[in-house]
């Protein structure tokens, strides 16, 4: 089995972590905080959750990865100063090879209940009637997606703009699978879903051949390090609270709003839906935290002005996903639940519609599974069951586009 285990890995992953640690800190404390902060000018944390050291709040929670070269000076540290914490991943690289044994769909036919690689993704998206491209990236694979309905009512849902969020580009292909052959067939008269299920492929590549943790997409255009935060990068207050001007950081915004191949071309892409009026739903699909997400979360004093709508529809979701497997999923304004986040796809979106002359746009992020335990390196067989409960927030925002918009 380990041999096995090694093996593969090996075949698949060029950076590894052996050792590595996943801390999980709760109800933070300033002292907690303090202690982090001093810790990662040295340590330098990989953040999962927050996104960055600077999104750090009190009372709120943490999941930072630590070097194994770090991990023993940093429990020494926090328990020198009385202050708690958990081990949530012991060994980051034995977790990375469970995953790439058991949740990899390994050159196989495409599986809905497997984590699919680009080319199998691709593959399975050109079987669709409706497939088409809308650019390319960075490093020049297709971004492509598929467009199934004849409604005029539209509703878009995209997938894994964060590479490492795998969970997320596997629920818009099971997503696809349901609109086209299953529960989501009875609304094609009257919606058009425009799915985009990999609109990061540089990154995501990268996630299978090079570093499993990687998040940004791959343009080395920004000197020594490589890549922009594209949910950074939209035309939504860029460059303003929560996204970084250093490119080595993971979630440094690009020198301009849409100066990465891959947001322009989703831009230009939605503009025709954007300007007639059709879109009324943009949905983006991300992990980890089970968050349902509406604008604003650009800066921390902005309202939108549907906030009472948005916040409505998001509580009936988030209670339609608990009646599925009992799931909680809070929902709420982004700076409610999280940290502010400038230049993110959703805010641009709600943006870009209420300017068009909609004055009630829908537009709502999903943190998918879990809550921590496993992180971005969500076990395969939890896919189905997170997909099925998020299917059940759809067909509320489906039903209320339908019926109100």
């Amino acid at each position: 089995m380990k041999l096995a285990a090694c093996l593969i890995a090996s075949a698949f992953a060029n950076r590894r972590y052996e050792e590595d640690k996943v801390i999980a800190l709760d109800n933070l404390s300033v002292g907690q905080i303090t202690t982090l902060k001093t810790l990662n000018r040295v340590m330098n944390f990989n953040f999962w959750s927050p996104e960055s050291v600077d999104e750090l709040v009190l009372g709120g929670t943490a999941d930072i990865q630590v070097s194994r070269f770090f991990a023993n000076e940093f429990e020494e540290v926090f328990r020198a100063n009385d202050l708690d914490y958990k081990v949530s991943i012991q060994n980051l690289q034995e977790q990375i090879d469970i995953e790439t044994m058991f949740s990899r769909n390994n050159g196989k036919a495409h599986d809905l209940l497997k984590y699919n690689d680009y080319d199998t993704i691709k593959a399975y998206s050109q079987t669709f009637d409706g497939y088409f491209t809308y650019g390319t990236s960075f490093e020049g694979r297709d971004l492509f997606g598929v467009k199934v309905g004849s409604g005029s009512k539209v509703v878009s849902v995209d997938c894994g703009i964060h590479a490492r969020e795998w969970i997320s580009p596997a629920y818009c292909q099971w997503f696809m699978n349901e609109v086209r052959d299953g529960q989501f067939n009875q609304y094609l008269n009257d919606v058009t879903f425009v799915i985009m299920p990999s609109i990061n492929p540089d990154g995501y590549v990268n996630t299978w051949n090079g570093d499993r943790m990687w998040r940004k997409n791959r343009n080395t255009g920004y000197g020594a390090c490589v890549g922009v935060d594209l949910n950074r990068n939209y035309d939504a207050n860029h460059a303003g609270p929560g996204a970084s001007d250093r490119p080595c950081s993971d979630t440094y915004h690009g020198p301009s709003a849409f100066s990465e191949p891959e947001s322009k071309a989703q831009q230009d892409h939605m503009k025709q839906y954007i300007d007639d009026g059709s879109l009324k739903a943009f949905l983006t699909f991300h992990s980890y935290s089970q968050l349902i997400i509406f604008p604003y979360s650009y800066d921390y004093t902005s309202q939108a002005p549907n906030k009472a709508e948005l916040n409505s529809v998001g509580q009936e979701m988030s209670a339609a996903i608990r009646a599925v497997h009992r799931q909680s999923y809070e929902a709420g304004q982004g700076t409610d639940l999280l940290y502010a986040a400038a230049g993110g796809s959703d805010d641009w979106a709600y943006d870009a519609m209420l300017a068009a002359g909609n004055d009630g746009p829908l537009s709502y992020t999903f943190e998918l599974r879990d809550e921590g335990r496993y992180g971005f390196l969500l076990p395969a067989n939890q896919i189905q069951p997170n997909c099925e409960e998020i299917d059940a927030a759809m067909h509320v925002v489906i039903n209320y586009v339908i019926e109100n918009k």
